[in-house]
């Protein structure tokens, strides 16, 4: 007999496989004898179809009868999938510093062509570089921009590496027993299909060669491996060429496509400034 359950309630139900996971996912669904568990939907989903046909149904149609709980099984995964992601998404989004959980110019439409490309699957061209001097917004918009890929389900909240040059790069260079081999590998890990660094260009390195150490390896890793790139700076781009290097700048740009984004007015005087009232 089917059971229907209430958004993300619990149901006593023996699963065929052992499974303890009997959370619903967010809708009301329908269970039959061969499903016990969400998780375990595709597969006895499976093992049903190979059942030998026990009803009426089944004897009288073709071979390849239509199985009548196959949409509800697939419905029910979906929405299971989904739940499971914003479950995740928000533990992300809630771990993040204030000044990046505050961004929220998601529809700026200064992102379209970025997205575009994440959309079309071509991830090594979805970079986005945002410069501007200070108070401009570019936090928030290069913030924004990784928000939006989470939201639309194109990148993992857990592949996501967020952080300032000064953290994730200079802070590197720093350690008195600075690890060369150990740091980088888990700064270029390939779990990281996104990466935002945040003002570049005022990271405090021990060297100039151990600022090269640390970028070229980065930027290398990411480019051959088609990841996404994502930059806020306030140096000029000419200025971003000296400050990493022909090389890592050449392959930055290569790896944003164009999508270069120039902010110019102080967001905090926009904020600030006094509402005209009108009649």
């Amino acid at each position: 007999m089917p059971v229907t359950v209430d958004a993300m309630s619990t149901i006593n139900c023996t699963c065929p496989c052992g499974c303890p996971d009997t959370t619903t996912p967010t809708g009301s669904s329908v269970l039959d004898k061969y499903t016990r568990c969400p998780r375990c939907l595709i597969e006895h989903s499976d093992q049903a179809s190979q059942k030998p046909p026990t009803s009426a149904w089944q004897r009288a149609g073709s071979n390849d009868a239509t199985d009548p709980f196959a949409e509800v099984r697939a419905k029910q995964v979906e929405e299971h999938t989904q739940a499971l992601w914003w479950q995740r998404a928000k533990t992300w989004h809630d771990a993040l510093p204030a000044k990046f959980r505050a961004a929220d110019r998601m529809d700026d439409p200064g992102l379209s062509a970025a997205t575009n490309h994440m959309r079309s699957g071509r991830p090594g061209l979805a970079g986005l570089v945002v410069r501007g001097t200070a108070g401009t917004g570019k936090t928030w918009l290069a913030m924004s921009y990784v928000k939006v890929l989470v939201r639309d389900r194109l990148v993992d909240p857990g592949a996501v590496l967020v952080g300032t040059e000064a953290e994730l790069l200079a802070s590197l260079t720093q350690q008195a027993t600075w690890d060369m081999g150990r740091d980088l590998a888990q700064l270029i890990n390939p779990r990281w299909k996104v990466v935002f660094i945040d003002d570049v260009g005022v990271g405090l390195y021990r060297s100039e060669t151990a600022k090269r150490g640390v970028w070229h390896p980065l930027i290398d890793a990411m480019y051959a491996e088609n990841r996404t790139i994502v930059l806020s700076t306030e140096l000029s781009m000419s200025a971003l060429r000296s400050y990493l290097g022909e090389s890592v700048y050449t392959r930055i740009r290569s790896l944003c496509a164009g999508s270069i984004i120039e902010l110019s007015e102080d967001q905090r005087l926009v904020q600030d400034a006094p509402k005209t009232q009108v009649d």
